[in-house]
Parts: structure tokens; sequence; C-alpha cells
């Protein structure tokens, strides 16, 4: 049996260590792989990309109940280019 702690192996439960525990089992009897592939996580850009596209959202088209619903951008005044 497993004796790593469940927040280093992923294991949740109880249900999961008894299915880990069990597919450990199947892996040494017939060859079934033992661990599930971890997906990688997204690279450096993926992330900033994700984080602009988020940002301007926030920023742009969210409505926040501090301003009546409008986005953080109706807050703004006298933008390049576009002074009253």
């Amino acid at each position: 049996m497993n004796t790593w702690p469940c927040w280093i192996t992923g294991t949740s439960s109880i249900a999961d260590r008894i299915e880990e525990s069990h597919r450990d089992h199947l892996s040494a009897r017939e060859g079934v792989p033992a661990r599930r592939k971890v997906p990688a996580k997204p690279g450096p850009a993926h992330r900033a990309q994700a984080l602009s596209h988020w940002l301007r959202y926030y920023n742009e088209r969210r409505p926040h109940s501090s301003l009546g619903g409008r986005p953080r951008i109706s807050r703004v005044h006298n933008l390049p280019r576009q002074d009253i």
C-alpha cells in the first residue's frame, strides 16, 4: 500500500486510494499501466496570453456592481485621441 500523503500522490479520497491500490495490483499482475499520465501544464506564453485576455475582459466588459453594472473602462476619462 502507498504510504505517501494524499497531496503528493494526487489522491483525494478513500475511493481514490482503493482504486490506486487496485491499479497497482493489476499492473504487477497483468501489465496494465499503474499511473495515469498527468497532462502537461501550459507554458509561460500560453499563461501570458490567457492573462491578457482575462484582463481585457475584466477591465472592458465585465460589469461591476460598484459602477452600476458598467465596466471599469467607463470610469476612464480623456483617453488619447478621445478628448472631449
